[in-house]
């Protein structure tokens, strides 16, 4: 059940900075930081390819989260570059 809860509360911090980011260097600096903290706090390898499969395929839902992280990152940043 913890685990459920843990996982709520990171939907809920990236739907916070998503939403209500006040610029994007601020959402781009927020989601850099919640990014770290997902790999620290659920131990994400992400220098190992091998281990990155065997993480998604038994962490499938947080690994998905972890990508739509990255993804959103990656759109503000090219968001950034056009203006």
């Amino acid at each position: 059940m913890a685990a459920i809860g843990r996982m709520v509360d990171v939907i809920g911090r990236f739907n916070r900075i998503k939403y209500y980011s006040i610029d994007n260097q601020e959402k781009v600096e927020s989601l850099e930081r919640m990014i770290t903290d997902l790999e620290e706090a659920f131990e994400i390898p992400v220098n190992d390819s091998y281990a990155l499969k065997e993480f998604k395929k038994n962490n499938d839902f947080l690994y998905n989260i972890y990508m739509e992280i990255k993804e959103e990152r990656e759109m503000t940043l090219d968001a950034m570059v056009t203006y």
